[in-house]
């Protein structure tokens, strides 16, 4: 009798889980109503600009459809010096990222329209400073790509919360 029972709750608890319509915000695509496709990403200026450019046009392929949003970021670097010697040369360094994007509705026919989504995000990644210029030139430009890679994806990330709604 008591197996039963339990099968019975079993049964109840798998039935409504799977129709709590729980969708995976991580998923490539994830999401977005099919609006993902079309937006489009304005250029951003600078190498670091031009990278995260990349991964979000990634994230966000165009599709054939006319665009109905505009992506506008801007792309803010800084370089801090760490682990001074006593030389007063540095042997850290920490690359701070910040991107302020705005998402319009290109649907919106007013000349005053505002954006429909902004924000900021932020990465800060970190490398050595070596005695070989171009270690430290090549462990900057990698710190750099690695923002850019988490910065389009907390972009995405804040996207499909924004079309979830």
């Amino acid at each position: 009798m008591s197996r039963s029972i339990s099968m019975i709750a079993i049964f109840i608890a798998v039935a409504f889980l799977s129709s709590c319509g729980l969708t995976p915000v991580y998923q490539r695509q994830a999401a977005t109503g099919g609006l993902s496709t079309q937006i489009d990403i304005d250029p951003i200026p600078d190498r670091g600009g031009q990278l995260l450019r990349n991964e979000l046009q990634n994230l966000f392929p165009r599709g054939s459809d006319p665009a109905a949003y505009r992506l506008a970021v801007v792309w803010r670097e800084s370089i801090d010096d760490f682990g001074i010697r006593r030389d007063l040369t540095a042997t850290f360094a920490r690359l701070t990222v910040t991107a302020n994007y705005q998402l319009w509705d290109l649907r919106q026919t007013t000349p005053n329209a505002a954006p429909v989504l902004t924000g900021t995000v932020r990465s800060i990644n970190s490398y050595n400073i070596l005695a070989n210029t171009f270690a430290t030139l090549t462990a900057e430009d990698d710190a750099r790509a690695k923002a850019g890679q988490q910065l389009a994806r907390e972009i995405q990330l804040r996207l499909t919360a924004y079309f979830k709604q």
